[in-house]
């Protein structure tokens, strides 16, 4: 099971089997690991403004999990200092991968703008996605903006512990087509959102 490194600081030369040699983009990281069992290593600083929506699809069922590389590789979470998605326009957030087992830990998700824009934590039928200390964060203003949970007609589960769940707007919701277990975790304040009540 090779270990892949992602970090926004590495010089993005395959195997990526280094920080020094880290993917700059999941995307990147996604693609090579493409073995059941293969591990993704984020670090903690890794910033990832995508210029688009998009779909991180898996190949096979891989681990990705934020690390601290300073700390010996430590477990750690991005919180709100970093995060995979945009901090300022409208983009989409998907993980997908047909019938995939996922393992998630630390990861910050994040959209932003003013459109309709989702964070979709489980896109294809029969994925199996456990998300552990990650943050979902639905930074767009948009009043109709949602956190998904499955596609339609999917078979999906969704394991979410100690997550963060974060809207940019108090009518903002989760819509969960496929099935869910939310096991501790929060709800964080609106971030962007005012109102004038």
């Amino acid at each position: 099971m090779p270990t892949y490194h992602c970090w926004s600081g590495g010089s993005n030369t395959a195997p990526y089997d280094t920080w020094a040699k880290a993917a700059t983009t999941l995307t990147t990281a996604v693609g090579a690991a493409n073995a059941n069992a293969d591990i993704i290593k984020v670090h903690k600083t890794h910033t990832e403004e995508v210029a688009g929506d998009i779909t991180f699809t898996f190949l096979a069922n891989v681990a990705v999990i934020c690390v601290d590389k300073d700390a010996s590789d430590a477990l750690a979470t991005m919180g709100v200092a970093a995060w995979i998605g945009n901090s300022t326009v409208n983009r989409s957030v998907n993980i997908g991968g047909s019938n995939r087992n996922l393992f998630f830990h630390g990861i910050t998700l994040r959209t932003a703008g003013s459109s309709i824009d989702h964070i979709v934590l489980a896109t294809n039928d029969g994925m199996h996605v456990d998300y552990e200390s990650c943050y979902f964060w639905s930074g767009t203003t948009s009043s109709t903006a949602t956190i998904i949970i499955g596609a339609a007609d999917s078979q999906t589960f969704v394991n979410a512990t100690n997550c963060t769940l974060r809207f940019g707007n108090v009518a903002q919701s989760i819509n969960c087509i496929g099935r869910a277990e939310f096991i501790g975790g929060s709800v964080s304040s609106c971030l962007l959102y005012t109102s004038d009540a």
